[in-house]
């Protein structure tokens, strides 16, 4: 018979995720191996460690509550299926079943689109160090023909190369974004310098020699 003393839910940490389940859950399937795992924890609120797939816990936990699930396309179903089998919980016939194959590849496109993301990220950050970097080596040229640390205003033109093209959009996404220009600021903190301005002339009737960023700068 379940203890109803103590804490009502239990911690564990499953692979490095960290869960909390109410323990009249658990107290529900008494005779797995994970009630008996977790059977020492009703005196203490310290965390169970249970070295397995976290992803795939938080579905055991599912199916612990509804009696049924269906799996997201990325956790196959004899996976989830082999760590049942090792928390000592039966699945019932036709109570796990897989997301049909739209729901699969709208999963697998959100996970692409997700990485892609972070690869974005990744990479802006870069160019803008690289940005800052440019900014950096062009103030120390300029300083030492004129012997001083006075504000200076840079322009930066880009010819045909990708990296320069590459240059060329991070300063305007600086320009433009203030998100961007925080991270720019940040990276230009490092070399001793801060923005005074920053200004980007698209190509126009008016600025024909345009798709140009003009970026001033000081000493910190």
């Amino acid at each position: 018979m379940a203890d109803h003393t103590g804490p009502q839910t239990v911690k564990l940490n499953v692979g490095g995720k960290a869960f909390e389940v109410s323990r009249s859950l658990i107290d529900r399937y008494e005779d797995t191996v994970l009630a008996t795992l977790v059977s020492d924890t009703r005196q203490t609120d310290e965390a169970v460690f249970i070295d397995r797939s976290g992803e795939i816990f938080a579905q055991v936990v599912e199916y612990l509550r509804y009696g049924s699930i269906t799996l997201p396309g990325s956790i196959p179903k004899d996976m989830f299926l082999r760590d049942l089998e090792f928390y000592g919980i039966d699945a019932e016939e036709g109570a796990v079943k897989v997301e049909g194959w739209a729901a699969q590849v709208a999963s697998r496109h959100e996970r692409i689109e997700c990485l892609e993301s972070e690869k974005g990220g990744l990479e802006l950050e870069n160019n803008i160090d690289r940005l800052a970097g440019l900014c950096f080596s062009n103030h120390l040229r300029s300083n030492m023909f004129n012997q001083t640390l006075t504000i200076k205003k840079y322009l930066v033109e880009f010819g045909e190369s990708s990296e320069e093209d590459d240059l060329y959009e991070t300063a305007r996404l600086a320009s433009d974004a203030t998100a961007n220009r925080s991270m720019f600021e940040e990276s230009l903190s490092k070399f001793g310098l801060r923005i005074v301005g920053i200004r980007h002339y698209p190509s126009s009737r008016k600025y024909p020699k345009g798709n140009r960023v003009e970026i001033a700068l000081g000493s910190l």
